[in-house]
């Protein structure tokens, strides 16, 4: 299959296989009442990074609301995904509640997936430095989760980008750190202490933050937001961006410290790695 720049191509698994997909079709309750769940995947070194621990997460949110994935479909899934040579770029996993009305069981869902072929800042392209603002919301349990009701997180980051930035700081109502809109985040605070909210209903449970705490010292604990003011560094992170630095929070500008940088380049060692397949 061809490859060019702004490829992209979608498939459905249907019983034994996948098929190329145009259209997802209108009874679908994914496209009507949300009723879907998602993963995001990099592509890179012609591999799928963290698959596993993806389709772990895909399935816990199924399960949470009570549409389940046929097993089979994930292992299609896995044997799919090599049968090409994928340039980088990344693959959305969608699961959905297939047809039906809101209140019905789950017979039949949809396992959707689509590749977009894109630059990864996070591998081994340029990375770009992000500006962030702080808004401040209220995230309920379903906020937490990847599902196809994403309203809420995409009106954050809308807000965010008319402010003339790239991405948003959230701070709950209780003070605390929540994340970032589409990311999680890291602090260095006092003595090179390297920080994360820990996970409560609403955060997101990101693959890299995971990487991140299973490779390099990092304490989880709940953070004032009074802490990110005066964080030495910030750094994002999610299987598009990687590990990407924060230079600028509500207008003043962080330096790109020896934290950051050290654990963005072990990151993108554990990719040319991963593309080696050791």
């Amino acid at each position: 299959m061809s490859m060019s720049g702004g490829f992209t191509e979608s498939w459905v698994w249907k019983d034994t296989q996948f098929e190329s997909l145009a259209l997802i079709p209108i009874e679908d309750r994914g496209f009507r009442y949300g009723m879907s769940v998602f993963e995001t995947v990099a592509m890179v070194g012609g591999r799928a990074v963290f698959l596993f621990e993806h389709l772990h997460r895909l399935e816990l949110a199924a399960a949470r609301w009570e549409f389940p994935i046929d097993p089979s479909a994930l292992e299609g899934l896995s044997i799919f995904l090599k049968k090409f040579c994928w340039e980088e770029g990344l693959l959305r996993v969608h699961w959905t509640a297939g047809d039906g009305g809101p209140a019905d069981a789950v017979s039949k869902g949809r396992l959707i997936v689509r590749y977009e072929k894109m630059s990864l800042p996070g591998s081994l392209g340029c990375e770009s430095p992000l500006s962030v603002v702080r808004l401040k919301t209220d995230l309920s349990e379903q906020e937490g989760w990847k599902t196809g009701n994403y309203l809420k997180r995409c009106h954050l980051l809308t807000t965010a980008r008319r402010c003339k930035v790239d991405e948003a700081l959230l701070e709950d109502g209780s003070g605390l750190l929540a994340g970032a809109v589409m990311a999680n985040v890291f602090l260095v605070v006092n003595s090179d202490q390297l920080v994360t909210p820990q996970l409560r209903p609403g955060y997101r449970n990101g693959t890299v933050r995971e990487w991140v705490i299973k490779h390099h010292d990092v304490e989880e604990r709940d953070i004032a937001f009074s802490e990110v003011l005066s964080a030495k560094e910030i750094f994002l992170t999610n299987s598009r961006l990687g590990v990407a630095t924060v230079t600028k929070l509500e207008g003043q500008r962080l330096e790109k410290g020896k934290i950051s940088r050290r654990i963005g380049g072990s990151y993108k060692e554990f990719l040319l790695s991963h593309g080696r397949g050791s």
